[in-house]
């Protein structure tokens, strides 16, 4: 009679099994979701003392601050504290609008946007904005995309 009873206690231990695997299963997932989510970003951005939105958009994904190693030639603008977080800004409406480029072993040197636009909106929770460009330098290259930026803070 010591039958039934073990296989009702050997399932039971089955399914507690199962129960913990699959816990340690969906917390290894959900971190893994988390850490990839934070190494998804093209742009990072910080608010200035004065309330001034620095947007710096990369050619390369990573996560605050890895990106500003990553690549050495981001584009930079800067929004007004008073522009709003759903906005599309031509360049005239921005602060500032430069992009970097690297030549030789020297340091990047900055090059002026010259014509183009930039939206920009608040995305999930405040730490979070998404929007896109499409910017002429003023050495003739054009650059132009979407990006999801990160907030970092300032270095």
């Amino acid at each position: 009679m010591g039958g039934p009873k073990l296989v009702k206690i050997f399932v039971t231990g089955v399914a507690v099994l199962c129960v913990i695997a699959g816990f340690a299963g969906g917390v290894y997932l959900k971190e893994r979701n988390r850490k990839n989510a934070s190494e998804s970003f093209n742009a990072l951005f910080n608010v200035s003392k004065s309330g001034e939105i620095g947007y710096w958009i990369y050619s390369v994904q990573g996560g605050c601050p890895s990106l500003r190693a990553l690549d050495l030639e981001p584009l930079v603008f800067v929004a007004l504290p008073s522009q709003s977080p759903q906005s599309k800004l031509d360049l005239s409406q921005l602060k500032a609008c430069i992009a970097f480029r690297k030549e030789g072993s020297g340091d990047p040197k900055p090059v002026r946007c010259v014509e183009g636009f930039v939206s920009f909106a608040a995305v999930g929770d405040a730490n979070e904005r998404g929007g896109s460009y499409s910017v002429k330098l003023a050495d003739g290259r054009e650059k132009s995309g979407e990006f999801r930026a990160a907030f970092c803070e300032r270095q």
